[in-house]
Order: structure tokens, then C-alpha cells, then sequence
């Protein structure tokens, strides 16, 4: 399985990409509680069937658009250190 942190738009679009090429691939984490905020500014061109499972796009490239210009819109914040322990 392949397991995404959180994330969507672009990390999907890799993790779908690569698991698309592992023929008994067991599963891509999908955070759907995120798709709205991520719709903000990314589309996934990919299409989910009624069994959870994408196909394919036929576009070129890992199958997004994303809105830069949106993107330059939010606030940075830069994440806390956290070192590794030990």
C-alpha cells in the first residue's frame, strides 16, 4: 500500500501515477475529508468509480491542474522544528 500523509492534489496525483505501474498494488491512502480544501486549488483529473478505485487520466503528466496564483495567496507559515529524537 502506498500511504499519503494528510495530503492530496499533487501527492495523490504521484501516489496514483506510481501505484498505476505495480501490478498487485494493495491500496493508495485516500484522505477524502481533504478534497474539498484541496479543490480550492488543485483538480484531480482522474475519475473514482463507485468502488473507491480511479482510473486512469488520459492527459499527459500526473493528471492535475493546479492554480498557482491561488497558491500565492496563502499565508506561510513555516512548520515547527521538531528534531529527530536521539
Amino acid at each position: 500500500a502506498i500511504h499519503n500523509f494528510n495530503s492530496m492534489g499533487p501527492a495523490l496525483a504521484t501516489s496514483l501515477s506510481a501505484g498505476a505501474a505495480i501490478e498487485n498494488l494493495a491500496g493508495v491512502e485516500y484522505f477524502s475529508r481533504f478534497k474539498a480544501g484541496t479543490e480550492v486549488f488543485c483538480r484531480l483529473h482522474w475519475q473514482q468509480t463507485q468502488n473507491g478505485s480511479f482510473t486512469l487520466s488520459k492527459e499527459p503528466g500526473l493528471g492535475i491542474s493546479v492554480d498557482e496564483s491561488i497558491l500565492a495567496d496563502f499565508d506561510y507559515r513555516p512548520a515547527a522544528k521538531r528534531p529527530w529524537p536521539g
